[in-house]
């Protein structure tokens, strides 16, 4: 039977993603790095994506092989194509973007995040609507004001309230036992459509208020880590 892979979407900087790929080498991680998109012998053609074939890590993965993805990129940056013409790397970079996102929407394996419209993983919010989506979801939020010189709300609430981050990974949650906090985290999550995500808010239980969203959480911690690839295998 063919070897499943575990994909690692990344930047060729990103060491975390370095060490997961090392850590999860057993059940066939591969890391992507964009330089790959230029690899010789992908294939995809829109509406067979099981017939499609990717380059990852010096191999040629067909689809059926791919048990889940793991993307820590927004998007393809310009700088990391070192290996294209300097006057083409803007289209190149372009042209990869809607490449990606096209295949990895049409992929039917375990994936954090999916992307969004105009993001490789997930919505591609300003804070603002972060905030907003908290309301929606019900979570309380910070009240916060932009202004010149640099002094709002959030600074005075959080000289006094410390801040406190859970990361969502599916259905799980880390960072504290608190319920209250894990409730609200996974209503943003669920309200963005992301599976993947660290939401940092002001104090704790009931009186609890939304700060920040990350996409891209840290998940070095080894609980944390776990949980991201049990999700990724179906486990």
């Amino acid at each position: 039977m063919a070897r499943k892979a575990l994909l690692i979407l990344a930047s060729a900087s990103d060491e975390s993603a370095r060490r997961l790929a090392a850590l999860w080498k057993s059940d066939g991680a591969r890391l992507m790095l964009p330089r790959d998109l230029s690899r010789p012998g992908w294939r995809y053609q829109p509406g067979q994506v099981e017939r499609s074939v990717a380059a990852a890590d010096g191999e040629l993965i067909p689809a059926r092989q791919i048990s889940g993805v793991l993307t820590r990129l927004g998007s393809i940056a310009e700088d990391e194509l070192i290996e294209i013409a300097p006057d083409d790397r803007e289209y190149v970079a372009r042209e990869m973007n809607a490449f990606l996102l096209a295949w990895l929407s049409a992929l039917r394996c375990p994936m954090l995040n999916r992307p969004g419209s105009i993001s490789l993983s997930g919505p591609n919010w300003r804070p603002e609507q972060w905030a907003h989506a908290a309301s929606q979801a019900g979570v309380p939020v910070v009240p916060s004001r932009r202004r010149v010189p640099c002094e709002n709300n959030l600074s005075k609430v959080l000289h006094f309230v410390p801040p406190v981050t859970v990361t969502v990974v599916g259905k799980k949650c880390f960072g504290t036992q608190d319920k209250v906090l894990h409730d609200g985290a996974r209503r943003i999550a669920r309200h963005a459509n992301v599976e993947l995500l660290a939401v940092t808010f002001a104090g704790s239980g009931k009186d609890a208020r939304f700060l920040s969203a990350d996409l891209w959480p840290n998940i070095s911690a080894p609980e944390v880590a776990g949980a991201v690839q049990e999700h990724l295998l179906g486990r």
